[in-house]
């Protein structure tokens, strides 16, 4: 899957909810709506991809995980589940996204 396809479906349903036919025509209010929902629907899609890996390893706490478990984690969250290439650790915000492409 392309990197950004899952924010663009998102971008086009929020502007078709929103009723705008332009990124421009977005109120600030609605963009901060917009880039709240976008990062919570990501950490929790994250936390549950987290938690299916502390149960697979059978660890009780992060700290438990071996340096190989943590390249494992790492290398198994994937594009389709990131922001546009960017790690979980530093989600691109809705707004952040659209002024890489405006």
């Amino acid at each position: 899957m392309k990197a950004g396809t899952n924010y663009e479906k998102f971008f086009k349903r929020k502007m078709k909810e929103f009723k705008v036919k332009s990124p421009k025509d977005f109120t600030k209010s609605q963009w901060e709506e917009i880039d709240n929902e976008w990062i919570s629907k990501q950490e929790k899609t994250y936390s549950k991809y987290f938690k299916e890996k502390m149960k697979e390893f059978k660890v009780k706490s992060p700290k438990d995980f071996t340096k190989s478990q943590w390249n494992k984690i790492d290398k198994g969250w994937d594009a389709k589940n990131e922001s546009f290439g960017n790690k979980h650790k530093n989600i691109m915000s809705f707004s952040q996204y659209l002024d890489s492409k405006f």
